[in-house]
């Protein structure tokens, strides 16, 4: 299956904020009080709202709820999702609802159709 991070994959609902050196879901940035417009975080740096374009070297979770984000992709990050999860088939180490989280958004990596297909058996 076709890589889906070559194309223009960010999904179209997704907003996510950048602020205290991490990554927030659009509700807890809310909640923080860190609108649109020009907000600064504890830092000191203005709050960023993002809407595509952005790829992660990890899969993504927000820092305030750990809401999963569906952040596309580098290779680095596919590299890192496809060694957590034949490390959780190998030895069981990871938590298991994240990894099934992981492996149904990268389903087009080799390792998450045999992980689903192991986890779900």
């Amino acid at each position: 299956m076709a890589n889906p991070r070559l194309v223009d994959s960010w999904p179209r609902h997704l907003e996510v904020v950048t602020a205290d050196a991490a990554i927030w879901c659009a509700s807890c940035a809310e909640r923080r009080g860190w609108d649109k417009d020009g907000a600064v975080d504890t830092e000191g740096n203005e709050v960023e709202w993002v809407f595509g374009g952005m790829e992660g070297n990890t899969p993504t979770h927000c820092e305030g709820c750990g809401t999963f984000l569906p952040v596309p992709l580098t290779r680095a990050g596919e590299a890192y999702v496809t060694e957590a999860l034949n490390e959780f088939l190998e030895d069981g180490y990871g938590i298991r609802k994240i990894l099934i989280e992981w492996a149904e958004e990268f389903y087009y990596l080799p390792a998450a159709e045999k992980f689903l297909k192991a986890v779900k058996a």
